[in-house]
C-alpha cells in the first residue's frame, strides 16, 4: 500500500482511559460523548469493539467546547 501515515505524538490513537486523564473527566462521561445523540460529541473511531482517538482532535474539541461556555 502506498498511503503510509507517520505515527507522531500529536496524531497517534489514544485509549479511552488516556482521553479520560487528559481531560481529567471520568470514563463514563467521555462515552456519552461518544455516543451519536450527544449533543458536543468527541470525534472518535471506533476499530472493532474499541474506541480510539487522535490527541490533535481531543484537543480541538476541547478548545470549541472550552469556547461555546
Amino acid at each position: 500500500m502506498g498511503d503510509s501515515v507517520e505515527i507522531t505524538e500529536t496524531n497517534r490513537f489514544l485509549t479511552i482511559d488516556e482521553v479520560s486523564r487528559v481531560l481529567r473527566i471520568p470514563k463514563s462521561s467521555l462515552y456519552e460523548h461518544t455516543r451519536r445523540g450527544s449533543r458536543d460529541r468527541i470525534p472518535a473511531l471506533k476499530i472493532g469493539k474499541h474506541l480510539r482517538f487522535v490527541l490533535e482532535d481531543v484537543k480541538a474539541w476541547g478548545r470549541k467546547k472550552y469556547a461555546k461556555n
